[in-house]
């Protein structure tokens, strides 16, 4: 056991300028690309997706709107909806307006490539990253686009409600309209 030890000391002492030299390049090509390469900041925030009844009339309407899977379509739809135009594009011109100066590094192709979305498993949560070299620009940023996202999703539901509403205003003269002609004919 001495003598094995004994002959590692002895090999790493007569190499010993190879493996200094080699520890040395090692950490200095570290700190090299260290002091080279940009910082990068993270910040991440999480949507929940509520899980909203079928808007049907009918119950049939409701038990087709129910069909599994849809909770993977919904999270997939959201999902494309941060990475939109109309989402991105609008959150940036708001940072910009913020700022009061034309930011030139932020534009729609930066902003694409440094935005991820993830599903977090079991659930109806959906985390939207982004990175970028400045921490203000990150975090600012990345809450107007979720502002966008809750904003979109308000005008959907909105437009929604308002179709069914101007459908059942137009279908509900013409069914009394056909309810007193049927009760005359009676």
């Amino acid at each position: 056991m001495s003598k094995s030890t004994s002959k590692i000391i002895h090999l790493l002492y007569r190499n010993r300028w190879i493996a200094i030299s080699a520890f040395l390049s090692v950490f200095g090509g570290l700190v090299v690309y260290l002091l080279i390469t940009p910082r990068l900041y993270l910040a991440k925030v999480r949507l929940i997706l509520d899980e909203k009844p079928a808007n049907s009339i009918s119950p049939l309407g409701k038990d087709i709107s129910q069909t599994p899977g849809n909770n993977n379509k919904a999270l997939a739809t959201q999902e494309e909806l941060i990475r939109s135009k109309k989402v991105l594009s609008k959150a940036i011109v708001l940072y910009k307006q913020s700022q009061g100066k034309e930011l030139p590094e932020i534009t729609l192709g930066t902003v694409k490539k440094e935005i991820s979305t993830q599903t977090v498993p079991g659930t109806q949560i959906l985390e939207i990253s982004f990175r970028h070299q400045d921490p203000t620009v990150t975090v600012n940023l990345l809450n107007l686009i979720a502002k966008g996202v809750v904003q979109e999703n308000s005008e959907t539901i909105r437009s929604e409600a308002r179709a069914t509403r101007e459908f059942l205003e137009n279908q509900i003269p013409q069914r009394q309209q056909q309810l007193v002609s049927i009760e005359a004919s009676i």
